[in-house]
């Protein structure tokens, strides 16, 4: 699509060449062990070549519209709703439901209060704030499971000169002290993850001290979430020259996921503990992903939803950076370091599966070493649905129509 922000090269970084076989075949060719390739697959969308050249206004009007879904597109409004039929034809069988409308209510009491009024059926995103009120009344239920959503920090490890770092007294410096992993291990040492996801959150998030859930295959069992320690994160500020701080500005989402601002807001009271002067700026998503890729931010606050394999969020937001390989297409603070580069890439390549999860566990032991991304916490998806029907919770917040049904 042009001027997409974002590209689909990191699944098909592995792709050669695809023979046409016959008329429902095609022979992918790869350019070497591909142990990825079903899942990467699975993240991209079928289109026509009548489409090809389609712009996002094409897709966005319903123009450039196809596919063999549950569901036929009918319209899309701005900020308002999209509406959807059933597809009598589907191949898994027809839908119970004969038309869905999807509305986006990007406040958090609006969203509830729509839910409580019956003027919705199912909301995501309930704010922990308002977790027991839903479960508590007997008019509806909660969907919930756990994220593969980690919550992370970019910071920018690459240039001397970066925007949004400066002195105490508002002036900016030509040396950044985010290149320096012992300052980057400090601002994670002043994260109270706990805090965050008992107070802030209301118990809807977990503590991260990796990119993927503990459970995911290839996580490392030898990291653990950072504890919170101001006087060693001090110890580190001051070993690295910084002990009299810094100032930063630190960029973030209003509407990409609970208490997002809020998040950041408190993130930045906690790293003004140990000496750096932070300037939260909080805005629409994407604006901050369109900033963001444009390297405007020394530091961002932010989300990537995973698809429950380890190799997601390594590839997205830790790799080097390279256009023509596909890897690091969101590494928006550049860091970039040779053993983890190896050690992934070891992995990208094998097939064997206890040995992949051995190099992705030893990929993210080292990013972590050198705090290139700081992981913040794992979310908790929670849905809040009407009394009489039920819906299938999922790991990557996706709300599906035709995951929602009529209780049993």
């Amino acid at each position: 699509v042009p001027n997409s922000p974002s590209s689909f090269s990191q699944y098909t970084k592995s792709i050669d060449h695809v023979e046409i076989v016959d008329t429902t075949t095609l022979r992918i060719h790869t350019k070497g062990p591909a142990p990825t390739l079903l899942v990467d697959l699975a993240n991209i969308g079928i289109v026509p070549r009548a489409n090809e050249g389609a712009a996002t206004a094409d897709y966005n009007s319903g123009k450039a519209a196809i596919g063999s879904g549950p569901y036929k597109f009918v319209s899309w409004s701005p900020a308002d709703k999209t509406e959807l039929v059933r597809n009598p034809a589907y191949w898994a069988g027809a839908e119970p439901w004969d038309r869905v409308t999807i509305r986006p209510i990007a406040k958090d009491g609006s969203r509830v209060a729509a839910l409580l009024s019956g003027d919705v059926d199912m909301i995501e995103g309930v704010p922990g704030a308002d977790r027991s009120r839903i479960a508590e009344n007997p008019a509806f239920t909660l969907a919930e499971c756990d994220a593969f959503r980690i919550i992370y920090i970019h910071m920018d490890s690459a240039r001397d000169v970066s925007p949004g770092i400066a002195d105490l007294s508002g002036k900016p410096m030509e040396r950044n002290p985010l290149r320096d992993a012992r300052v980057r291990k400090a601002l994670s040492m002043a994260i109270n993850r706990e805090g965050l996801a008992d107070k802030l959150l209301s118990g809807q998030a977990h503590p991260a001290g990796q990119y993927v859930p503990p459970d995911v295959a290839g996580a490392s069992r030898n990291l653990k979430p950072l504890p919170f320690d101001l006087d060693g994160a001090k110890r580190l500020m001051k070993e690295a020259g910084w002990g009299d701080g810094f100032s930063l500005v630190l960029a973030s989402s209003n509407d990409r996921f609970p208490n997002d601002a809020q998040v950041a807001q408190a993130v930045g009271q906690m790293l003004a503990r140990i000496g750096i002067k932070t300037d939260v700026q909080p805005m629409p998503a994407a604006m901050l992903f369109s900033r963001g890729s444009k390297l405007e931010f020394s530091a961002m606050l932010s989300g990537w939803v995973g698809n429950g394999e380890a190799s997601s969020p390594m590839v997205a937001l830790m790799a080097t950076y390279d256009p023509k390989s596909g890897m690091g297409p969101s590494n928006r603070g550049r860091w970039s370091n040779p053993a983890f580069d190896t050690a992934l890439g070891n992995a990208l390549r094998t097939l064997d599966e206890p040995k992949r999860n051995g190099f992705y566990a030893q990929a993210a032991e080292i990013a972590v070493g050198d705090m290139g991304v700081i992981p913040v916490y794992f979310t908790v998806n929670t849905w809040g649905v009407k009394k009489g029907l039920t819906y299938d919770a999922r790991g990557d917040e996706t709300s599906l129509a035709m995951g929602l049904r009529v209780a049993k």
